[in-house]
């Protein structure tokens, strides 16, 4: 079956699939109820406890972020070590949306796309109680890579030295003290940040002036000329 097969029938079936790469290790799991396999991986079947937010689209470059909830955690103190020993904080996360086949319940070859890719910005675990069980739900808040952008340092300056304030081994701003006060032409002689006298700004057809450099003490004959 095509994507554009599956998309055109009165029942779409589709889910998400999870890439999450904490400590190194990446973890596969899905919203689905059976095992799933896309890029020879195998996503962890989570059905209803696994929540994925809504994703929200602006035309303006902005922080895009979703939520996630794992719930069902139970609380015996291996499974809440692994979640509280586990640098979750700064990993990161790919989210897919699978279209998937009605009939075997499988993803159609070309109906994974990329819906979400960043990194977890933070997380929060609540206790759950009922009748019979006590278990966990980790939620956690996930940030575009736009992110980044909006933690920029302002009043940085382009030259070496502030640069190697924030990385010390970059050399791409080492020639830069190199280029200062250098004269680069582009289509008018270099006139030293000074502007061009009354005399030369007010020629006519036909006249031409002369002017002299005050930085390099060139002399440059300037004509007029029509466009």
């Amino acid at each position: 079956m095509t994507l554009e097969t599956a998309v055109s029938q009165d029942y779409i079936n589709t889910c998400f699939l999870m890439d999450l790469e904490v400590d190194n290790t990446t973890y596969y799991i899905t919203d689905a109820y059976k095992e799933i396999t896309h890029n020879s991986n195998t996503y962890t079947p989570l059905g209803h406890l696994l929540a994925v937010g809504g994703f929200v689209y602006d035309a303006q470059t902005g922080v895009g972020n979703v939520d996630l909830a794992l719930s069902g955690i139970p609380t015996n103190p291996s499974m809440m070590s692994l979640v509280l020993g586990s640098n979750v904080k700064g990993s990161s996360i790919s989210i897919y949306r699978a279209f998937m086949d009605v009939d075997t319940r499988n993803p159609i070859g070309d109906g994974v796309y990329l819906r979400f890719k960043g990194y977890v910005d933070g997380y929060t675990i609540t206790e759950d109680n009922d009748d019979k069980d006590r278990t966990n739900t980790v939620s956690l808040t996930c940030h575009s890579h736009r992110n980044i952008l909006h933690n920029k340092v302002s009043g940085r300056r382009t030259n070496p030295r502030d640069m190697k304030r924030f990385y010390s081994t970059d050399t791409s701003f080492d020639n830069v003290p190199t280029l200062h006060n250098k004269a680069f032409d582009f289509g008018m002689p270099y006139r030293g940040n000074q502007f061009v006298n009354d005399s030369i700004r007010d020629l006519g057809p036909g006249q031409s002036s002369t002017y002299t450099d005050p930085i390099t003490g060139d002399i440059h004959t300037v004509s007029y000329s029509a466009v």
